[in-house]
């Protein structure tokens, strides 16, 4: 997921910042969600090891406990995107 998210993020955030400005930043967490999908798809593709999602509610909600788990985590330690 860091991989993804250091490679093709930036891209995806770039291509979506009229959206993400006219809905006030929270089209971020579709894109978070879109992240989590292209992980799992990748890593069972790739890998053999992936997981799945039952749906798109539950990909919000781990996308959600992801974004604040990462911003409590760059807080604690002092990182910066």
């Amino acid at each position: 997921m860091a991989l993804l998210n250091m490679l093709v993020k930036p891209v995806v955030e770039v291509l979506s910042l009229p959206l993400t400005i006219l809905t006030l930043g929270l089209f971020c967490i579709i894109i978070n969600t879109f992240m989590l999908y292209l992980t799992a798809w990748v890593s069972g593709g790739l890998f053999g090891v992936g997981f799945t999602i039952a749906n798109f509610g539950v990909a919000i909600v781990a996308a959600i406990v992801i974004s604040i788990v990462n911003g409590l985590l760059q807080g604690l330690f002092g990182l910066k995107n």
